[in-house]
């Protein structure tokens, strides 16, 4: 039991360091464009 909680808190902790990189990556990716197309017009 005490293996089978140790995986799920592993799991658990890359799942919320992936969703928070991911949401990181795609603020910064919508920030790039915002910026690329204020200097455009």
């Amino acid at each position: 039991m005490p293996f089978e909680a140790l995986v799920i808190a592993g799991v658990a902790t890359v799942g919320l360091v992936v969703a928070f990189m991911g949401g990181f990556g795609w603020f910064v990716y919508k920030d790039s464009h915002r910026k690329r197309d204020q200097k455009d017009s």
